[in-house]
């Protein structure tokens, strides 16, 4: 199966669930999402994303523009990102210290946010204020999994 986003559904986040059967007749930019509607491409149906969506982050280090911030410019940076991710409904679930344990990733976290759209929202005001210039970091984004043979975990 091959999943591909809708972007012209501005309401909710959908993905069109496309059989490898048809793979062929669809072009690139199609994968992309450039194509018409549904009605122009048979046996294909829409699925929502799973909601919510969450966000392993890898902290890996700040950089070198972090470091030369005064202090109280770096608490203003972290005040603004946290307002940010206040503003996008972000849930911390879990904050780690690994330091001890991996000298390459201090420190890592899982975040929930109420749908893709919230993260990408949260996304384009970081951009906005520059945060990766000062923040490393590897973002992994998921969704619950769910009758995948993990039913012997508790959520």
């Amino acid at each position: 199966m091959c999943l591909r986003f809708d972007r012209s559904i501005r309401t909710r986040s959908h993905w069109e669930i496309i059989p490898p059967s048809h793979l062929h007749r669809l072009s690139p930019p199609a994968l992309l999402g450039d194509m018409g509607g549904l009605n122009e491409r048979p046996n294909v149906r829409r699925a929502e994303v799973p909601q919510p969506i969450y966000m392993l982050v890898l902290a890996k280090s700040y950089t070198e523009a972090w470091y030369a911030l005064s202090k109280e410019e770096r608490d203003d940076l972290w005040a603004k990102a946290k307002a940010i991710d206040d503003e996008a409904g972000a849930i911390w679930h879990l904050l780690c210290d690994s330091r001890w344990a991996d000298e390459e990733m201090p420190n890592w976290g899982v975040i929930e946010y109420p749908d893709l759209e919230a993260y990408q929202r949260k996304v384009a005001a970081l951009e906005a204020m520059d945060w990766w210039r000062y923040l490393s970091t590897k973002t992994i984004l998921g969704t619950k999994a769910v009758g995948i043979g993990l039913s012997e975990f508790k959520t």
